[in-house]
């Protein structure tokens, strides 16, 4: 049996890094099961956009733009910082690459082929934890998109707020509807997420 785990793993946050690992190692240890971390890193062409999100995000950059106008000398104040912690940077660089040595992954996935020969290659797919099911990044790939006719297990996955936006939800329900079990990392989204998929059984 082969199982595949997509979740961040690569933004240099040794949070997301551990909990990666953390799962893989169990399935390892608690079965006889091939366990492998997807190699995907999302960009901008997987993220599926909305008028919602965009202008979330106009907004969110036109707040930055004026809290740096305002506060001018904190970006010389980093830049001096950045410049003084620069060989510690690197370290903490190096000590994360180091870690992700200890992950068992897949090739690179980068395009659609390279996610329909994952669907060739493992039986079961497991999604989680972390905030793969935020809004702002609305990946269809950490919703499992791509795999057809293979067992679907969402773990401790995270919205990282305590709503669904309306205009996620209608993709949410496709992608969700064939999960053979949902397991949320909060209780937050719950019961609207219970609303949304018609189901009775998610955690």
């Amino acid at each position: 049996m082969n199982i595949a785990i997509i979740t961040w793993y690569d933004n240099l946050n040794f949070g997301t890094a551990l909990q990666a690992y953390a799962l893989q190692n169990y399935l390892k240890q608690n079965s006889n099961a091939n366990v492998k971390l997807i190699a995907y890193k999302p960009n901008k062409d997987n993220i599926l956009q909305s008028k919602e999100k965009k202008m979330e995000h106009i907004v969110f950059k036109t707040c930055q733009k004026i809290k740096n106008f305002i506060y001018d000398d904190s970006k010389l104040f980093a830049e001096k910082l950045n410049t003084q912690l620069k060989n510690e940077n690197d370290l903490k660089k190096e000590n994360f690459r180091n870690f992700l040595a200890n992950i068992s992954f897949t090739d690179e996935v980068k395009s659609a082929d390279d996610f329909a020969r994952l669907n060739e290659q493992f039986d079961i797919f497991i999604c989680g934890s972390d905030q793969i099911w935020n809004p702002q990044i609305l990946d269809k790939n950490y919703y499992l998109a791509f795999a057809e006719n293979k067992i679907k297990i969402a773990y401790a996955a995270s919205f990282g707020i305590g709503y669904i936006p309306d205009y996620a939800k209608s993709y949410i329900k496709s992608y969700l509807n064939d999960f053979k079990a949902i397991g949320l990392r909060e209780s937050t989204c719950k019961n609207e997420l219970s609303t949304i998929t018609d189901r009775s059984d998610i955690n």
